[in-house]
């Protein structure tokens, strides 16, 4: 939605340029983001789960190691791969 626009560009402005400070607006979307950057460090082998910054980020990097390793092989490059890679996300959750 257009309401939700504001809060989507400071999140994506903001994630990656340092700590996001408790009373900023849009503090839980901007640390979601930055988690999402830091799960996906398994494909450097570079994820340090202590600068995780919520509970839920913390639970899924056995996860995140895992959708990497068993979906590397095939880059997501259409809508297909990406429809394909949604499929394998849940099997893996699955399992």
């Amino acid at each position: 939605m257009d309401s939700d626009l504001p809060a989507i560009e400071a999140a994506v402005t903001r994630h990656s340029r340092g700590e996001a400070i408790g009373g900023e607006p849009h503090v839980r979307l901007i640390e979601l983001l930055k988690d999402a950057d830091g799960l996906d460090r398994v494909r450097i082998r570079d994820l340090d789960p202590a600068y995780l910054r919520t509970p839920a980020a913390r639970t899924m990097v056995d996860f995140a190691g895992r959708l990497y390793r068993e979906t590397d092989h095939r880059a997501a490059a259409s809508s297909a791969d990406f429809a394909w890679l949604w499929r394998e996300t849940h099997r893996i959750l699955r399992s």
